[in-house]
């Protein structure tokens, strides 16, 4: 795989691709959503907004859960989001956390990531480390300045019994809202992206409904987006080779 930085569409977001915009926008205006869930909130003002400004008219959607783990994220991002009052953050992981940790350690496209010489990775040279380091929070811990791990435990938001992570939401949410009409965008944590479609196939199997998936060309959503290309019961509405998303239509 090759490196993702080195991708000169790399800092291209989706949520300023205008033909998703567009669609969005259309399968809002259908007013057939009850439910979005979304995995990968960061600051709220990418996908989140995105998708707020497409359905803030929509008369059939009740909520828009977007999941985040990192709380200083999470703080932000509510504050970003105040002004939609459907949007729901949550602060905690998509998955169960040593599940994913598990399935990053033992991911054959990330074992052996040279065999996929047209897909992206974010780390060539150590790719379980750095998936596991991005699960556990730690990217920005690489530093050994004493004083600079101690302002960044001094400066860390104060949390109560309330604000404690909650795990495994992903799958919580899809079974609580799944007799109702749902668009589940994955755009989370890099090194688990196929274990969250994976785990969302699995529980709407027998559901239709709508999903986004973001960096389909990485090792994200790739083998997702092969899975939806090839299999019988996913429609492409709308796609971007070059952004690298998908939104596609299940039908049971």
């Amino acid at each position: 795989m090759k490196e993702y930085g080195d991708y000169k569409f790399t800092s291209v977001s989706m949520n300023k691709d205008q033909d998703l915009i567009k669609s969005l926008t259309n399968l809002a205006e259908q007013n057939n959503i009850d439910y979005i869930i979304e995995t990968g909130t960061h600051r709220g003002l990418g996908s989140t907004t995105m998708l707020g400004n497409a359905f803030r008219n929509s008369t059939s959607l009740k909520s828009l859960y977007t999941i985040e783990i990192d709380y200083s994220n999470f703080s932000t991002a509510k504050k970003n989001l105040s002004h939609f009052n459907f949007v729901n953050c949550l602060y905690g992981c998509s998955l169960d956390l040593n599940d994913a940790i598990e399935y990053v350690k033992k991911d054959e496209a990330i074992l052996h990531h040279e065999n996929y010489p047209d897909v992206f990775i974010d780390n060539a040279k150590d790719p379980i480390n750095f998936y596991v380091n991005e699960l556990e929070g730690r990217l920005n811990e690489g530093s050994n300045n004493i004083i600079k791990q101690f302002l960044k435990k001094l400066l860390r938001p104060s949390r109560d019994a309330n604000t404690e992570p909650k795990y495994n939401l992903l799958p919580d949410l899809i079974k609580e809202l799944n007799s109702h009409n749902l668009l589940i965008v994955l755009d989370s944590a890099g090194g688990v992206g196929h274990m969250e479609f994976q785990l969302t196939d699995e529980l709407m199997k027998n559901k239709n409904y709508y999903l986004l998936l973001d960096d389909t060309h990485h090792l994200k959503h790739f083998r997702g987006l092969d899975i939806i290309k090839n299999r019988g019961n996913f429609t492409i509405i709308n796609s971007s080779d070059k952004n690298g998303w998908v939104l596609a239509h299940h039908k049971a």
